[in-house]
């Protein structure tokens, strides 16, 4: 995963909480730190497998 992908994870996970889109008073908005991970689930890597690909240990 590279820092351009956890960037765009956050950015459109997060809730808005005014104005659709960046606004000066609440950035982005509010983060949403399961839904951002939920996003990059499939780029996670446990022990050199992606997360749900059990094919190999079989």
């Amino acid at each position: 995963m590279t820092k351009a992908d956890l960037i765009f994870a956050l950015k459109e996970s997060a809730v808005d909480l005014n104005s659709p889109g960046w606004d000066s008073v609440f950035g982005w908005g509010r983060v949403n730190a399961y839904a951002a991970v939920s996003t990059l689930e499939s780029m996670i890597f446990i022990d050199g497998f992606e997360t749900g690909d059990t094919a190999a240990w079989d």
